[in-house]
């Protein structure tokens, strides 16, 4: 059901990594971006209400995230000169850049009619990103099948990853701040991060290599790519981890605008807070690359998200603005966040040549379609989980906060993200592939005992 083009060259070069490195450096400005501060956004700044704001952007997510197969699909069947999956970069990667910028802009409609402007603008942006990201993520498998050689990408991946999450969490608030009103900063955060996002995939497009390939003389039905999903265990296992991977991660980092701004009443801590995870991640990513060789990447998940969810409790007990009390808890929260985020990311291209090896079929497009649908579905149910939260404690934008409200953001801040990481742990025990099977794997492919073309 379709071939891999073999290609002796397993070798990926210091600057193609790089350059696929600093796509994703591109993309964070605008998915983290989303993740971290736009319900915030929404309900303080465009005034809208916090169950609508949950709601706009679950919605906007949703529908979007139905598209990404689609997009995986066509990719798999893409023949070009430029390869399979770069011309979708190349094709979405502007209407993403302005269709962002428009997203921080605060029209002077009915209230009624700025809630249509920014699901019409959120559905446009989405839709962007999908023939951008899905394309961009599903590169990797094409890059190369050697299993070390993917962890060095995966290791420049969230290098590039972190570094822009430093930048993102640290620098995003106080650049607002330096406009003179918050609604004027927040547009030109629209405008400048599109440009960022701009110059990565453009970086990504111009430097990566497809070496592999799924051949497109195949062609799959709806039934056939239910059953490939379906039938492939590790990815069915991974995509239910990654879920509640992403729930946890965004509504933590949702709420934190909101823990700091009225619970702490220092804003200023948010940036702080968030610097100190993503710095310490970045240090930390190059000591988790090599324990994964030795203990494996499953291994890694398991020690890195267990103390990013034992930071996540801790934060609930934070009663006052202190530096002393809240840096360690965040450096803590920064080593767990570089392993876990490794490995999430790492795991996925084991499972295509599971496909491949176990049911005669190599589809990355349609797997990473689905995958960044999963990611997108729980980073979308945290939002919409964090506007509901929010109105049922009892938040007002802008006011002085109840009792009541106070401590659902404390709760939605800390136990509720916590809880769906720990969902993840137990879940990820069941994922099957190690190492030594992944090895074996891609020997009998090459030998072509496991083969596309059954």
């Amino acid at each position: 059901m379709g071939s891999v083009e073999q290609d002796k060259a397993q070798k990926v070069s210091v600057g193609e990594m790089l350059g696929y490195g600093f796509g994703n450096f591109g993309s964070q400005f605008i998915y983290t971006t989303l993740g971290l501060f736009y319900v915030y956004f929404l309900t303080d700044i465009a005034m809208v209400g916090a169950v609508i704001a949950g709601v706009i952007i679950f919605s906007t997510r949703f529908l979007d995230a139905l598209i990404d197969p689609i997009i995986g699909f066509f990719s798999d069947q893409t023949n070009s000169r430029w390869g399979q999956k770069r011309p979708y970069i190349l094709i979405g990667v502007f209407p993403l850049a302005v269709a962002f910028a428009l997203l921080f802009m605060v029209p002077d409609f009915s209230q009624g009619g700025n809630i249509f402007y920014y699901i019409v603008m959120l559905l446009l942006m989405w839709v962007a990103y999908s023939v951008v990201s899905v394309p961009y993520n599903a590169l990797l498998p094409n890059m190369t099948l050697d299993a070390q050689e993917r962890s060095k990408i995966a290791g420049y991946y969230q290098v590039f990853t972190i570094i822009a999450l430093i930048l993102i969490g640290s620098f995003t608030k106080p650049f607002v701040s330096i406009y003179p009103t918050e609604r004027s900063g927040w547009q030109m955060v629209g405008i400048v991060f599109g440009v960022i996002a701009l110059a990565g995939f453009l970086v990504t497009f111009f430097t990566a290599k497809e070496r592999y390939k799924a051949s497109v003389d195949v062609r799959y039905k709806a039934k056939e790519i239910a059953h490939l999903l379906f039938a492939n265990k590790p990815f069915v296992i991974l995509s239910v981890v990654a879920t509640c991977c992403f729930m946890g991660f965004t509504l933590m980092g949702a709420m934190l605008n909101y823990f700091f701004k009225y619970n702490l009443q220092n804003e200023g801590l948010f940036s702080v807070a968030l610097g100190c995870v993503f710095l310490v991640a970045a240090i930390s990513v190059p000591i988790w690359v090599l324990i994964s060789k030795k203990i494996g990447k499953k291994t890694v998940y398991f020690l890195g998200t267990g103390i990013y969810a034992l930071s996540m409790v801790m934060v609930y007990f934070a009663r006052t603005p202190d530096l002393a009390a809240i840096v360690p808890v965040f450096i803590a929260a920064g080593i767990g966040f570089g392993g876990m985020n490794l490995s999430i990311w790492s795991l996925v291209p084991d499972t295509v040549e599971y496909a491949q090896w176990k049911l005669g079929a190599r589809t990355e497009g349609i797997q990473y379609g689905v995958y960044v649908f999963i990611t997108k579905l729980g980073a979308s149910l945290s939002m919409l989980l964090a506007g509901w939260g929010l109105d049922l404690s009892g938040y007002i934008a802008n006011v002085s906060q109840s009792e009541g409200s106070l401590m659902g953001i404390r709760i939605l801040t800390s136990f509720v993200p916590a809880a769906f990481l720990v969902l993840a742990i137990i879940v990820l025990f069941f994922y099957p592939i190690d190492e030594k099977m992944h090895a074996r794997m891609v020997k009998e492919i090459e030998a072509g005992k496991g083969s596309a073309s059954a």
